[in-house]
């Protein structure tokens, strides 16, 4: 596989990783974009310690498994842009994208932003494909 096959292939599941995310029905879709190795961190604007860390496969799983499981009263979207490639090599890869959230409960004309942040992805190339070893947010400042 090329360089730009492997980039292609990571950002497609990067993609469809967004698309799980938002809808968050099928936890077991969500789930099979990261290596069962995985680590998620979320750090809050200028915070040297993560707000939210879940640093196993089972740990994730319940995460999703609470979220999925409670009736969201807003449509969140995730809307990813701008992708790096920070390193590449046959197995591995980091990226660093550029995510907007927005939100809109259903009586909402519009959807508002809800949050913005850099997203680093550690990548990891397995029989699978490419899955997520580390999802780490960096949450701008609040708005």
């Amino acid at each position: 596989m090329s360089t730009a096959d492997d980039k292609l292939a990571i950002l497609e599941v990067m993609t469809s990783y967004f698309f799980a995310l938002d809808a968050l029905s099928d936890p077991v879709a969500l789930m099979s974009h990261y290596a069962p190795d995985a680590v998620w961190e979320c750090y809050n604007y200028g915070e040297k310690e993560p707000s939210l860390r879940f640093d196993s496969l089972e740990q994730l799983e319940m995460m999703v498994a609470m979220e999925s499981a409670n009736p969201n009263p807003q449509l969140l979207r995730h809307h990813p842009s701008g992708t790096l490639f920070r390193e590449l090599t046959a197995t591995t890869a980091v990226t660093r994208t550029k995510v907007l959230v927005t939100a809109q409960h259903l009586e909402d004309p519009a959807p508002r932003v809800r949050n913005t942040a850099t997203c680093e992805g550690r990548w990891s190339k397995l029989e699978q494909g490419w899955k997520l070893s580390r999802w780490t947010i960096f949450r701008d400042p609040a708005a």
